[in-house]
């Protein structure tokens, strides 16, 4: 199962991804820009894991503070 989890509540943009027994994780800082860095926070977890966005399972959101 691959699972996608991302954060932009703070000044970090985090995204990690679970594919099977594995977790690979990718994080930037940008200040207040954090909502728009998480996309290339996704797109590094994803090419970590040599995973293609329509394999993804499911999308867990941190929903803030």
């Amino acid at each position: 199962m691959n699972v996608l989890a991302l954060d932009a509540a703070g000044r970090f943009s985090l995204a990690a991804l679970k594919r099977g027994d594995e977790t690979f994780c990718a994080a930037s800082v940008y200040g207040q820009g954090a909502v728009r860095a998480v996309y290339s926070s996704v797109d590094q977890a994803l090419e970590l894991a040599g995973v293609k966005p329509g394999e993804l399972d499911a999308i867990v959101v941190n929903t803030g503070p």
